[in-house]
């Protein structure tokens, strides 16, 4: 039983100097260590802590959230990936306007000619029945 418990605390000593060894922390003092060590605790456990706060609002207002609600943080989203919440309104829509008529040109290519050049490629690279049965 104890060896069991010396083997254990011998482990967490092995991690801990895995730890200080991969973020180099074996340079420092052992004050600068208790320091970085300390922030680095609560900078986790504050992440942590914010993460769990959020699941939890969303799960408390999930039911309660409309189809607005919804639809408007989804264009929210959309302008703040696509970096279009700097702009002008009418900037915005204007941009929104032709991305979705660009959108809308390849779509319609690729229904009309799409298939055309399928055939095409299929008639070209494999062979005919009749070449089949005539070699």
């Amino acid at each position: 039983m104890l060896s069991s418990i010396r083997r254990f605390f011998k482990f967490i000593h092995w991690l801990y100097l895995q730890y200080l060894l991969n973020t180099a922390l074996y340079m420092l003092e052992p004050w600068e260590r208790a320091l970085f060590s300390a922030l680095l605790v609560a900078i986790i456990s504050t992440a942590i802590y914010s993460a769990w706060c959020k699941i939890k609002q969303e799960q408390k207002c999930r039911w309660y959230q409309s189809f607005f609600q919804t639809i408007e943080h989804f264009y929210m989203q959309f302008l703040l990936v696509t970096t279009l919440y700097v702009m002008e309104p009418w900037e915005r829509l204007l941009m929104i306007t032709i991305f979705l008529l660009i959108i809308s040109l390849f779509t319609y290519s690729a229904i009309v000619y799409i298939p055309f050049h399928v055939h095409n490629i299929l008639q070209s690279t494999m062979p005919s029945i009749k070449d089949i049965i005539l070699h």
